[in-house]
């Protein structure tokens, strides 16, 4: 069996220097890669596809947990093992067998019950999804909602706040993003994209197309019964509405 690939975040470098050299002493870890920030953290996930990333929470502008959310969104997802020197009920949430934290300052010992953990999930592929999804379950409600997703451009992470989203088309196997930075890439499927932006004020329009009803600034009829909309004050930029779609647009819009 492959050995398990490690990221450590941590924007302390001595807390990442101590957390190295425990888990070196472990035969079937393999660290991969470390990183300082939160959305360092996501662009490599992305980059190096680690089994296991080791997440402190405290961290910057975006926390641990925000960049655990981002990270859980995409597949293959790692599992999140939390590091942090605050012993707080929310840590209590964590020891439930399948997924994991380790406290500072890190004690040996501890370390090592948690690579057993993990070796003893990595044997058992169906436990190692459980273990994701129920970390997924764990952060949700200790997480505000942020708003903002991460998109790729030029192989980095860059944040965006969902209202500088105009719209998403998907193409080529691909979803490209249009927002007032430019256009950018969404690692999934328009359906992926659209159920974490649903609850706000996005729609898919049509099969290829999913837009910021905000973004809206003016709807043109078009041939049997469909539509266009025009967006972000550009004749330009314009998408097509499926004439399934038009009778709940009309009423979002509030058009007579």
């Amino acid at each position: 069996m492959e050995p398990l690939k490690v990221l450590i975040v941590d924007d302390e470098q001595p807390a990442r220097v101590e957390l190295r050299f425990l888990l070196q002493q472990h035969p079937g870890l393999t660290i991969v890669g470390e990183a300082e920030d939160g959305l360092e953290a996501i662009e490599k996930t992305v980059a190096l596809k680690p089994d296991v990333v080791f997440m402190d929470i405290e961290m910057g502008s975006v926390t641990g947990y925000e960049a655990a959310q981002q990270i859980l969104s995409r597949q293959p997802a790692p599992l999140i093992v939390f590091a942090t020197a605050y012993d707080t009920h929310a840590i209590e949430a964590f020891e439930i067998g399948a997924v994991d934290y380790i406290l500072k300052p890190f004690e040996e010992s501890r370390v090592a019950q948690t690579v057993a953990r993990l070796k003893r999930l990595r044997e058992q592929s169906n436990d190692w999804l459980q273990a994701v999804e129920q970390v997924r379950q764990i952060i949700s409600p200790q997480l505000p909602r942020v708003k903002k997703i991460g998109l790729e451009k030029n192989g980095r992470i860059v944040m965006v706040n969902f209202s500088e989203i105009i719209y998403a088309e998907a193409r080529d196997k691909s979803v490209t993003v249009t927002t007032e930075q430019g256009p950018l890439l969404f690692p999934g499927t328009l359906s992926e994209l659209e159920e974490r932006l649903s609850k706000h004020t996005f729609l898919r329009v049509h099969r290829s197309f999913l837009v910021n009803l905000e973004q809206v600034t003016g709807v043109i009829p078009w041939f049997k019964g469909t539509y266009w909309l025009t967006l972000h004050n550009s004749e330009d930029m314009k998408v097509p509405v499926s004439k399934s779609m038009v009778k709940t647009v009309k009423e979002l819009l509030n058009i007579a």
